[in-house]
C-alpha cells in the first residue's frame, strides 16, 4: 500500500504524517514506521520511525532512525528513550556508553539506564560494578519504577530459591516506596502468601487488609 501510495501520489511530509498517526493507532508498526520515514523530521516523527522498525524486526533501520533522533534533538526527552532502546539492541560495552549518556542527561531515565546496566553487568560477571549500580537504584533512585521492577525481580528469585525471609524482605519496601507501581498489589499480596506459609498470620493479615484498603479494584 505505501509503495503504490508513492508511486502513484505526490504525497507531502504532512501527507505522510497523517497516514503515519493512522498506522500508529492501528497498531501495524512496521507501514508506520515506514510512513514516519517520509513524515517531517521532528523528534517524535524519528523517534516512532524507530520503533516502528524496531517493532517490525527491521534492526538497523531502526537504529538509523534512533541516531539521527539523537543527532538532531540531542535534549529532546525523546532522546532519553531512543538511548536506551538503542541500549537493549546493542553489544554490552556500545550499551554501556549509551546509559551513560543517559545517567548524565536524563534525570528522569536513570532509574532505567541503571537497572539496565545491572543486568548487562551481571551478564558479563562484573559483579563489583553492578552491585555499585544497585546501590544507586535502591538509594538515589529507590521511588523510581526500575527499582520495584528489581525489587520485585529479586523476592521471585529469593522465593524460587526456598528463602521466603529474604523474598519479603525484598517484596515489602515497594508498596511503600513504589505504591503506584504494577508490582505493589502483586508483591503485597505475596508478602501475604509467604508471611503465612512462615507461620506469621499476624504479619499475612496486615497484608492482605493493605491491599483492600490500597487497591480494592486490584485482581490481587
Amino acid at each position: 500500500e505505501l509503495v503504490q501510495l508513492s508511486a502513484t501520489s505526490p504525497l507531502s511530509p504532512t501527507d505522510w504524517e497523517t497516514i503515519a498517526f493512522a498506522y500508529w493507532e492501528k497498531q501495524d508498526y512496521g507501514k508506520a514506521g515506514s510512513a514516519y520515514a517520509r513524515a517531517i523530521p521532528t523528534a517524535q516523527n524519528l523517534y516512532r520511525a524507530g520503533r516502528g522498525f524496531q517493532l517490525d524486526n527491521q534492526q538497523q533501520l531502526s537504529q538509523s532512525y534512533y541516531q539521527r533522533l539523537i543527532q538532531g534533538f540531542p535534549k529532546d526527552p525523546l532522546t532519553g528513550l531512543a538511548l536506551l532502546r538503542l541500549a537493549r539492541m546493542s553489544p554490552p560495552q556500545t550499551a554501556m556508553g549509551y546509559l551513560d549518556l543517559i545517567i548524565q542527561q536524563f534525570p528522569e531515565r536513570i532509574g532505567d539506564a541503571l537497572l539496565q546496566k545491572i543486568k548487562l553487568l551481571e551478564a558479563t560477571g562484573n559483579t563489583v560494578l553492578a552491585n555499585k549500580s544497585r546501590e544507586a537504584l535502591l538509594g538515589q533512585q529507590n521511588r523510581s519504577h526500575a527499582a520495584a521492577e528489581f525489587r520485585w525481580r529479586q523476592a521471585q528469585q529469593q522465593a524460587q530459591s526456598g528463602n521466603l525471609p529474604q523474598a519479603i524482605a525484598w517484596a515489602k519496601p515497594i508498596h511503600q516506596d513504589n505504591p503506584h507501581s504494577e508490582f505493589a498489589a502483586e508483591s503485597l499480596f505475596w508478602v501475604g502468601k509467604w508471611s503465612g506459609k512462615l507461620g506469621r498470620q499476624q504479619e499475612a493479615k496486615e497484608a492482605y487488609q493493605l491491599i483492600l484498603r490500597r487497591y480494592p479494584e486490584s485482581y490481587y
